[in-house]
């Protein structure tokens, strides 16, 4: 191997779909929290999702009411990439809400979005090689008693969007196909024999948490730097307009020996060059199609 650059990489160690997504939750509270600009925005949110779990629906001031569907989307929205067409149609509207408690431009704005379903074969296929790849690499998996064991976790680890992503870890708890796990590589760096490895990850990344980059450096040992991308809502950073970060992986794959440092790069909309005319890659388009379930906790 002459180089290897990790992009937005998984965790090393955890073996089951439930216990990954788990591992996720606490950064969708960054990210939510980033999107609205203020804690107390976040706090005034909570508020509003523990009062529709409470009655069904909210009531603002105005006298509008926020249904649980509505709610959903909501969530749904604030967890997409960075630039999201569907956050700038509804965030004038919820931040009145969560500023004012006046829902009525909230509903009007939320009205004019529209879910794409999936339908292509494209797309289906895709879903499905997702959760064929997921549930065939867990070397741990666990049943649905014991995922539906964790819901206690997730609502502490992300107050916010538990019963959004929850879901989600039931998706290899009654896989019945064979399960073909790729073995832990222990002594990582020993194994590397000199050979540097080059990290990326995001600090707001809703796909693969940024504390996975971490991991997967520790599990490298000093053989490999973290290039750590903030201020931005996205996932796979390298050759994506993120100039910060590309001059790092060019030098590095350029030439492997040379020592490369942990850095951070800014990754805000300024600080990025982007295509209008570049094809979207079919990983962060499908990543922007948030599944919505129904929820039977009354949440």
């Amino acid at each position: 191997m002459r180089a290897m650059v990790l992009d937005s990489p998984m965790p090393p160690t955890l073996g089951s779909v439930a216990q990954i997504n788990l591992s996720e939750a606490p950064s969708y509270e960054d990210i939510g929290a980033f999107r609205l600009g203020s804690p107390q925005r976040l706090q005034s949110l909570q508020n509003i999702i523990q009062q529709i779990g409470t009655t069904g629906s909210y009531l603002a001031a105005d006298g509008f009411e926020v249904s649980q569907d509505e709610l959903t989307k909501i969530l749904d929205i604030l967890l997409r990439l960075s630039p999201s067409i569907e956050w700038e149609m509804t965030q004038a509207g919820l931040n009145e809400l969560l500023d004012s408690d006046e829902a009525h431009t909230f509903k009007v704005e939320l009205a004019k979005f529209r879910e794409s379903p999936l339908t292509s074969l494209e797309d289906l296929r895709f879903q499905l090689m997702l959760q064929a790849v997921n549930c065939v690499d867990e070397s741990q998996p666990i049943d649905f008693n014991e995922v539906e064991a964790l819901y206690p976790e997730f609502l502490e680890a992300t107050p916010t969007f538990a019963n959004l992503v929850f879901p989600h870890s039931h998706l290899c708890s009654q896989w019945t196909g064979e399960r073909d796990p790729v073995p832990a590589i222990e002594n990582m760096e020993q194994k590397l024999s000199g050979q540097s490895v080059l990290l990326v990850a995001g600090k707001l990344d809703p796909r693969t948490a940024y504390s996975w980059g971490q991991d997967m450096q520790a599990s490298f040992g000093e053989r490999a730097a973290l290039v750590t991308v903030t201020e931005v809502i996205d996932h796979g950073f390298s050759f994506s307009g993120y100039s910060c970060v590309d001059d790092v992986a060019v030098s590095y794959l350029i030439d492997p020996t040379l020592d490369v440092s942990d850095k951070v790069c800014q990754g805000n909309i300024q600080g990025r060059k982007y295509n209008p005319n570049a094809e979207v890659h079919p990983v962060k388009r499908l990543n922007d199609v948030q599944p919505h379930y129904i929820n039977n906790r009354g949440q």
